[in-house]
């Protein structure tokens, strides 16, 4: 049976989310499941946090407050961070949405409302290869993805 990959750290996530409540309950979701978080409040940020360290998944929500969502997603994708898988999240219903942040390079995307254990599902399963073994699993004692 194949061993699971064991990186040296776990995962590092970035939360872009302009609501402060919003984007802390995300942090202690993935902090509590073993992940490393960052969060920033804007696009601009999120930008800086990206070139300052290494960031390993995405989760993008929509509607930030000084770009473009589609754009960011796109930009991200294409310029900075080419295999980091990017979660889309919304609470708009419009499936035009989802088009345009998949075509813009999204990995996932996870309409509003959804439960929290389907969010970490969805980011084990970011992290997962060919063979079943996660990439960069969650490393805490909390419950993990």
């Amino acid at each position: 049976m194949p061993t699971p990959f064991q990186p040296s750290h776990p995962a590092t996530f970035l939360v872009i989310e302009d609501d402060a409540a919003i984007g802390a309950c995300y942090a202690e979701l993935l902090e509590l499941s073993g992940y490393q978080v960052c969060v920033a409040a804007s696009g601009q940020a999120a930008l800086a946090q990206v070139i300052a360290q290494p960031i390993h998944g995405i989760l993008l929500d929509r509607r930030l407050p000084d770009m473009d969502d589609v754009w960011l997603c796109h930009h991200l994708r294409e310029q900075i961070t080419p295999n980091v898988p990017i979660v889309f999240i919304t609470a708009d219903d419009d499936p035009a949405i989802e088009v345009a942040a998949r075509a813009a390079g999204a990995t996932d995307f996870l309409p509003k409302p959804f439960a929290l254990d389907v969010l970490l599902k969805r980011i084990a399963a970011l992290f997962m290869v060919d063979n079943g073994n996660q990439i960069y699993p969650a490393t805490g004692d909390g419950a993990t993805a």
